[in-house]
């Protein structure tokens, strides 16, 4: 993946957040990101256990395992890439795939995220996409 390079995208991932979570009635994405972001249960559980451990921004690492091959991994970059409003270069994205071929891995990284919220956009953009089969 020599020449990979993803863009920021803010309306696409608007859109992409309100379409993919409308059916997911605790997971409800604003179109309008002025608006309080909602957050589950369990988003607040994470949350306040980050708040316990993580200082913002911190750099990080993304993980995501699914199927899809090349085009998984792109579309794992795009979301981390839309959310954080960052261009993700090759560098930072790194792929292998499972012994049998019936799975990809996509780690894109090391990046700055600014605050806790944006982590839980990340894995909720990961966790609405069927391909995903574990995130972290």
């Amino acid at each position: 993946m020599s020449n990979f390079s993803c863009k920021p995208c803010f309306d696409f991932t608007t859109e992409a957040f309100s379409f993919a979570s409308s059916a997911i009635d605790p997971l409800r994405i604003h179109k309008d990101p002025t608006q309080i972001l909602e957050l589950s249960k369990d988003e607040l559980d994470w949350k306040e256990q980050d708040a316990k451990v993580s200082s913002y921004p911190i750099v990080r690492l993304f993980s995501a395992v699914g199927t899809g091959g090349d085009a998984f991994i792109l579309d794992v970059a795009q979301i981390v890439s839309n959310i954080l409003n960052v261009e993700i270069t090759s560098d930072q994205v790194f792929s292998r795939t499972s012994s049998k071929g019936n799975y990809t891995s996509a780690r894109i990284g090391p990046i700055q995220v600014n605050t806790p919220e944006q982590v839980i956009l990340i894995f909720r953009a990961f966790k609405s996409d069927k391909r995903v089969k574990w995130c972290s």
